[in-house]
């Protein structure tokens, strides 16, 4: 039970992190870029096209790993889509965000570090691998491409979708692009450390 709380807490961390930057309309990540560029284009909320991509990416991930899809997809593709837009129009549509200024930039770096910690969370708890994630594991087992390279590329082209949809890509974007895998390394880092820092404490005491 305490292994799916973590990744049901990851997996709204992550949300709520990437919903922020939506909200700061700075510039959002590139997957959320094109779920917002979707939404203003075609209608239904990010929630719903999340869900939607990611049913397109599991029958993809299907064929790139060659066996059926994981019964738990299911479960994360619905909750990944919910907390998008609980994040969105439950939360931050209720709450003063400045757009603007200095408070504005340091609320871009704290929603960076929150999609760190989310998918730090999610992933160290094991419960299920989100398809986006498993979408580029297949590209590197089918193709021997390293994760870098695998989703520099990926994303890239969500970017171009997105600008074609009219998502909000600026600069940030960018940063966010480069800056979120080594944000993760850093956050993976200090959990470790903290973990091996508690288990001597024990041991200790």
């Amino acid at each position: 039970m305490k292994r799916q709380l973590i990744y049901v807490g990851g997996l709204w961390i992550l949300s709520f992190g990437c919903a922020l930057h939506i909200e700061l309309d700075l510039g959002a990540s590139p997957w959320y870029a094109m779920l917002v560029g979707l939404s203003e284009t075609i209608g239904a909320t990010e929630g719903v096209w999340m869900i939607l991509m990611c049913v397109v990416l599991a029958g993809i991930n299907s064929l790139l790993h060659r066996k059926w899809p994981d019964p738990t997809i299911v479960f994360t593709i619905l909750l990944s889509g919910v907390l998008v837009d609980v994040s969105l129009y439950g939360m931050l549509q209720h709450m003063p965000i400045p757009t603007t200024g200095i408070v504005a930039y340091l609320l871009f770096a704290l929603g960076l570090l929150l999609s760190a910690i989310g998918i730090v969370l999610y992933l160290k708890a094991m419960f299920g691998v989100h398809p986006i994630d498993d979408f580029m594991l297949g590209v590197m087992k089918r193709w021997g491409w390293n994760y870098l390279w695998s989703r520099t590329l990926f994303e890239t082209i969500v970017i171009l979708a997105a600008l074609l949809l009219g998502g909000p890509i600026s600069v940030a974007t960018l940063i966010l692009l480069f800056a979120t895998g080594p944000t993760i390394q850093i956050v993976d880092t200090v959990m470790k450390g903290r973990r091996k820092k508690d288990h001597t404490a024990t041991i200790v005491s």
